[in-house]
């Protein structure tokens, strides 16, 4: 699995899967060799013109991971793995311990910067 980032990315290749749900937040298609795109198409207020966003890596992995009917869809087709899930999990859960073990250093730091501001000097 690897993630499409240019519409021109798809050219010559053949499509395996879509998924354009009129309640879906965007436009999903995967291609036979693993390639897989995520586009949102923003309607103006005027409602003449539009314009297409493509998810970037990052946004795209998670809006597919996250979303588990789409994820199903993926893993029939064969566009998505288990394997790949299972390593976009693990990755995720790596970030979300770091960033905890950040926060607890945060608030540690603010705790001892209130303290040494608002505690009395107890040796005066």
């Amino acid at each position: 699995m690897y993630f499409i980032t240019k519409e021109a990315d798809l050219l010559g290749k053949t499509i395996a899967f879509t998924n354009m749900s009129q309640f879906a937040e965007a436009i999903t298609i995967a291609t036979e060799d693993g390639g897989i795109i995520v586009l949102k198409m923003e309607y103006s207020g005027d409602g003449e013109s539009t314009e297409i966003n493509i998810y970037g890596e990052v946004y795209a992995r998670q809006y597919i991971l996250n979303d588990t009917r789409l994820r199903a869809d993926l893993l029939k087709s064969g566009a998505l793995t288990e394997e790949a899930i299972n390593e976009y999990e693990f990755q995720r859960e790596v970030v979300r311990q770091q960033w905890a073990e950040g926060q607890e250093e945060r608030r540690r730091r603010e705790y001892e910067r209130m303290k040494a501001e608002f505690e009395p000097d107890l040796n005066k």
